[in-house]
C-alpha cells in the first residue's frame, strides 16, 4: 500500500511558481505510479479541485479548480484514473482533503499564522477575514486515510471527501481564539495577504466516506482549536 502526501501545496507559492508546482505535483505523480504494482494507492488530493458552489461539495460535483495547485491535484487523479485501467494496482483512491490543520505546521496557512502572530505580539496582520473554509485537525484526517486504506472497495478507482461537513471564516477563527486564548485578538486586513484570487466558500459533504468507511471526525473546530494551542503550549 502506498500513501501518496509529497507536494507543493501552500496556494500562494503555488501561483508564484506555477512551473515548479506543476513539475513536483504532476509530473513527480506520474513519476511515481509509473510501473507500480500494489494493493492500494492512496492519493492526497485537494477540496480546492471542486466549481464554486454555497453548500457542501459532493464527489459527484462540477470540478472546476480556482488556481495551480486545484489544477495540478485534479490532474493527478486523473493520472490515476487512467493507470486503473492498466490493472498494475488493484484500487486507486483519490482523498479530497479540505483545509488541514494541527500542531508542528511549518506551512503558513492561516491557523498557524494567526498563531504566529500572537507569539510574536502583534495584531494579527490578515488577509480576507470573509473567506469560508472547511477546517479539519489533523487527526481526524490521518484517521480518515487510513480508513481509506483499509475498507474494501470494489472497483478500481474511487474518491472520497475528508472533511467535517462545516464551514468557518477566516473572522470566526480569530474569535474563536480569542475565546480560547483569553484575549481579544485584533485582526488586521493587509493588502499584501490578500489573493488576487479567492473562492468565498469551500465545504466538504462527507456524506460518502461516513457511508462507505465509516469514518466521520472526532473534532469539532473549537475542539480541535483547544488541541493545537494546547500542544503548542498557548494553553495549559
Amino acid at each position: 500500500m502506498i500513501y501518496h502526501l509529497a507536494a507543493l501545496h501552500y496556494i500562494p507559492e503555488c501561483m508564484a511558481h506555477p512551473v515548479e508546482t506543476l513539475s513536483v505535483n504532476v509530473v513527480g505523480t506520474q513519476a511515481l505510479v509509473t510501473g507500480l504494482a500494489c494493493r492500494r494507492f492512496v492519493l492526497v488530493s485537494t477540496g480546492d479541485v471542486y466549481a464554486q458552489r454555497d453548500q457542501g461539495c459532493e464527489e459527484v460535483d462540477p470540478v472546476e479548480p480556482f488556481n495551480v495547485y486545484g489544477l495540478s491535484k485534479f490532474f493527478c487523479e486523473r493520472l490515476l484514473e487512467n493507470e486503473a485501467q492498466r490493472g498494475k494496482v488493484t484500487t486507486w483512491v483519490a482523498a479530497r482533503l479540505f483545509n488541514v490543520y494541527g500542531p508542528r505546521e511549518t506551512t503558513p496557512h492561516v491557523i498557524p499564522h494567526i498563531l504566529g502572530e500572537v507569539r510574536r505580539g502583534n495584531g494579527v496582520r490578515l488577509g480576507s477575514l470573509w473567506p469560508r473554509r472547511d477546517y479539519t485537525y489533523v487527526a481526524d484526517t490521518v484517521d480518515a486515510l487510513v480508513a481509506l486504506g483499509e475498507v474494501p472497495l470494489s472497483g478500481p478507482f474511487h474518491v472520497f471527501n475528508v472533511g467535517t461537513g462545516v464551514a468557518a471564516s477566516v473572522g470566526e477563527i480569530v474569535e474563536l481564539l480569542s475565546e480560547l486564548l483569553g484575549t481579544h485578538l485584533r485582526a488586521e486586513v493587509t493588502p499584501e495577504r490578500i489573493r488576487p484570487v479567492e473562492r468565498p466558500h469551500l465545504q466538504a459533504n462527507i456524506s460518502k466516506i461516513r457511508k462507505v468507511a465509516g469514518w466521520q471526525p472526532q473534532y469539532s473546530l473549537r475542539d480541535g482549536l483547544k488541541a493545537l494551542c494546547t500542544a503548542e503550549g498557548h494553553l495549559r
